[in-house]
């Protein structure tokens, strides 16, 4: 009976305690002007869209390039019927798109800023100073985190969005894209990687 009954108490302690937790967050959103848009994690959101999208944009040409390069093996152009001439012509609309994109990104930047109240110039300003001033050469080293943000989006505000932060997001992307390639090309030409007698070594 005892035994059931500190069963009990932990789970129920528990419940309350994530009860606590989501009526703080709750709280936080309706001080901070969640629900209006006007909060640092609306900024955060909006902002974290952008980077990817800006960073989309310089990888497309570079992995056209090397779909061109490696067309008869991914044989992805052959099954969206797309003929290995029209591939120059994306490769070359996706160099011509980057400077005018960032243009239109602007002003794009600047009407959130007007129409949903944004302080995004401030708050890169903000990240900028961070990154400058911080305590460690990495980012991610350093303890002091903002403990007034959702937990959700501590650990992107924590990167300030620096060029350390585009760096491991670019490693990361780069690691799906050549893992998607491979696996595409042993899929279409039947390769079997246990038949490899390199397996191994690369294994090691």
């Amino acid at each position: 009976y005892k035994c059931f009954r500190g069963i009990f108490q932990n789970i129920l302690v528990k419940q309350l305690i994530i009860q606590r937790r989501l009526q703080n967050i709750q709280e936080f959103h309706s001080f901070s002007g969640q629900d209006t848009g006007e909060g640092l994690e609306a900024i955060l959101g909006c902002v974290s869209s952008y980077t990817s999208q800006t960073q989309s944009l310089f990888m497309a040409p570079l992995v056209l390039g090397l779909l061109i390069l490696y067309e008869q093996e991914t044989r992805m152009p052959k099954n969206y019927d797309i003929r290995h001439s029209n591939l120059y012509y994306y490769l070359l609309f996706s160099v011509l798109i980057i400077v005018p994109q960032l243009i239109v990104n602007i002003f794009l930047l600047h009407t959130l800023e007007i129409v949903h109240g944004f302080k995004l110039y401030d708050y890169f300003t903000y990240c900028h100073f961070r990154f400058k001033s911080r305590i460690k050469k990495w980012m991610g080293d350093n303890r002091t985190i903002d403990r007034s943000i959702v937990n959700a989006w501590r650990s992107l505000d924590h990167q300030a969005f620096s060029s350390q932060f585009y760096f491991t997001i670019t490693i990361i992307t780069w690691g799906i894209v050549f893992l998607i390639l491979g696996f595409t090309c042993m899929i279409k030409n039947a390769y079997i990687p246990f038949g490899d007698p390199a397996l191994f070594y690369l294994i090691v």
